[in-house]
């Protein structure tokens, strides 16, 4: 059982001080408020009169009451019955809840709000108070209304002039004494005296402010203020939130205070709501919070884990802030560079998708902007305005940074649109395994052959066989066409032969018949090809047309029989390549070029000499091409040629013997 004093000794012997009042919290909940007034009229000395108020601390009408006008001081004759009936509470006023009297210390008002509440919590005893009754019970009553319910229920207030009171083993939470030395001094109260030097923090200003003229602290606390229960150190912290939101305070540290009080997403959430909404009004604020200095608070924040971030709507706040000032992109990204602030990850999101309608802004901004804008969100490449706009080297390292077959796809679409001039090899590269998706772009995009051919020329050959093999019934035609033209032979071997037929039926290329010729002599593992090819290259060389481009005489130079034997030679490809001889559309000093087996080839098949007498001739223009094996091979084959004079005075003219 506790026991509870509920008069003082004090008012019996001060003279100075003629009532004093105590508050402090009843075992069943209800609040007292206690008047003591001396009674020298009883025959007793020492006699005190004691009027008690119960009170619900829960009850906000009933604090905001002007409680010590309630009070009546009984006399002798008075019928005490009346003191047990209820009463009908008169609201205090709102512009002065304590009285202009106790304005006149100021500073130590705020001292004692500050020793009061800031951690580690202690009684407090202030000492050498001289303020009179009626400014003494205005604050103290007024401290206790300014809290929220829970609090007011645990909290205890006292005048003692002289003696220290408490309430059975515990000590008042705040006492009031006359007297200017503390009694009883003890390591575990914390004992004011007068104002301190140091200077006490906005906040104790602010809520001494408060107590005389209702700035909306009270109205604040009160709402958002019960789910602290009786945290008497959270006081300060709440109104320093209060003070930001009311647009004088740095919103940023009022966010981590409020996410340290309500640790959990699912605590302080009715703060947390009008707080994060950008046309948000919180209890207690005289003014909207402006949508910017929420979203910066947000962004600033390391973590917000601890915010019911499904309650922000991000792209609200975006679209207010934006609209008001584009130019702020700049100060958002100072703000975002930390992914584990979620919503700093929702708004770079946002930005950076082009589908959203605040990614625009980006585009028309500073190149350097838009640059830092694409090191925190690569997936900005998906833009075809940012690779003209960007340098692509900047570029190409943010390539290296996604992540997602969706969002390089996008990067590598964006990029071909652009049309910028950018190193396919240096992207390659950078990327490794674009390869697949690269030629999945560009088997689908409807991009011109000057476009796309640098991008094929990087890719590796037996990247675009695998592809081609596996792909090409769904690649467009144009599309399929330019990448098998584009292989070398020692690739183009390694293609299905039903695709290279179709393409041969289909292309009519000169350049890719050679090609097919070239890959089809190669590959001893492919000699399917070998009628194919030859019939192309056949059909190729009966047409009229100019000799062979610069680009088939390359490939031609590449021939390479090391894979055939010689019974196995395929006497259809050497008629084709002497066919090309023939038609003159080959430079006969290119055969001089080739290796031994194929030259041997054509020779043997040159029945009619021709070629011989074609290559002898151009060669005595540039004897230095001419190789003593070339001559060998020549002469062994001209034994029987009915021209065969003919054919050594062109020897000797090149060789004398």
């Amino acid at each position: 059982m506790l026991a509870i004093q509920t008069d003082n000794s004090d008012a019996g012997r001060d003279s100075e001080w003629a009532s004093l009042l105590s508050g402090y919290p009843l075992p069943s909940g209800v609040y007292a408020w206690s008047m003591t007034w001396p009674a020298p009229e009883m025959p007793r000395p020492g006699c005190v009169w004691t009027h008690t108020l119960l009170l619900d601390p829960l009850d906000d009408f009933q604090c905001r009451c002007d409680l010590p006008s309630l009070f009546r001081r009984p006399k002798e004759q008075d019928d005490t019955s009346v003191f047990g009936r209820s009463i009908d509470p008169i609201p205090s006023s709102k512009k002065s809840p304590v009285g202009s009297a106790s304005k006149g210390d100021p500073e130590f008002l705020m001292a004692l709000l500050w020793s009061f509440y800031e951690p580690p919590l202690r009684p407090v005893r202030a000492t050498g108070i001289s303020w009179g009754d009626s400014q003494r019970h205005k604050l103290l009553t007024s401290l206790w209304a300014q809290q929220w319910g829970p609090l007011r229920a645990r909290t205890s207030f006292t005048d003692a002039p002289i003696t220290p009171r408490q309430m059975g083993q515990e000590a008042y939470d705040l006492q009031l004494h006359r007297s200017a030395r503390a009694q009883q001094r003890r390591d575990d109260q914390r004992v004011l005296t007068g104002v301190p030097d140091a200077q006490p923090p906005e906040w104790a200003e602010r809520a001494a402010r408060d107590l005389f003229e209702d700035e909306g602290l009270r109205e604040f606390l009160h709402a958002y203020g019960p789910e602290l229960g009786a945290n008497r150190a959270a006081f300060g912290s709440m109104a320093e939130i209060w003070i930001a939101v009311s647009g004088t305070g740095e919103l940023d540290d009022a966010l981590s205070k409020l996410m340290h009080l309500f640790p959990k997403r699912e605590q302080g959430m009715e703060l947390k709501r009008d707080l994060l909404d950008p046309r948000g009004h919180p209890i207690g604020s005289r003014e909207p919070l402006d949508s910017w200095r929420v979203l910066r608070a947000l962004l600033a924040q390391s973590n917000v884990n601890s915010l019911p971030l499904e309650c922000i709507d991000t792209e609200r706040f975006l679209g207010t802030v934006l609209k008001d000032d584009p130019g702020r992109i700049d100060q958002i990204l100072d703000l975002v560079s930390d992914d584990s602030n979620e919503f700093a990850v929702q708004v770079l999101d946002l930005l950076a998708d082009p589908k959203s309608r605040y990614s625009r802004p980006w585009l028309i901004g500073d190149p350097a902007v838009l640059g830092r804008l694409i090191s925190l969100r690569p997936q900005v490449l998906g833009f075809p305005q940012v690779w003209k706009k960007v340098d692509h080297e900047v570029l190409v390292t943010a390539m290296k940074r996604l992540r997602g077959k969706g969002k390089r796809g996008r990067a590598l679409e964006a990029m071909l649109a652009s049309d910028a001039p950018v190193d396919p090899a240096l992207v390659l590269r950078a990327w490794p395994g674009l390869d697949d998706l690269l030629l999945d772009l560009l088997s689908s995009s409807p991009l011109t052959e000057r476009r796309t051919r640098p991008w094929i020329e990087a890719l590796s050959g037996s990247s675009m066989v695998r592809w081609i093999n596996d792909n090409h019934e769904g690649a467009k035609a144009p599309a399929l066409r330019l990448l098998v033209s584009s292989l070398e032979p020692s690739d183009l071997c390694s293609v299905d032969p039903e695709i290279v037929r179709d393409q041969l039926l289909s292309n009519g290329s000169q350049d890719f018949a050679v090609k097919t010729l070239v890959a089809a002599i190669g590959s001893a593992k492919n000699p399917s090809w070998a009628s194919s090819a030859v019939l192309a290259f056949e059909q190729l060389c009966r047409q009229k047309a100019p000799r062979f481009s610069q680009a088939s005489v390359n490939s031609l130079n590449k021939l390479d029989c090391s894979g055939w034997e010689d019974n196995s030679w395929n006497d259809k490809i050497a008629r084709a390549l002497n066919l090309a001889f023939q038609e003159d559309r080959w430079d006969p000093l290119t055969c001089l070029e080739l290796p031994s087996f194929p030259f041997n080839a054509l020779v043997s098949a040159d029945k009619k000499a021709g070629l011989a007498r074609r290559i002898l001739t151009a060669g005595v223009e540039k004897p230095e091409a001419f190789k003593a094996w070339q001559r060998d091979v020549l002469l062994k084959n001209m034994d029987a040629r009915a021209d065969r004079a003919s054919l050594v005075g062109l020897l000797k003219r090149l060789w004398p013997f």
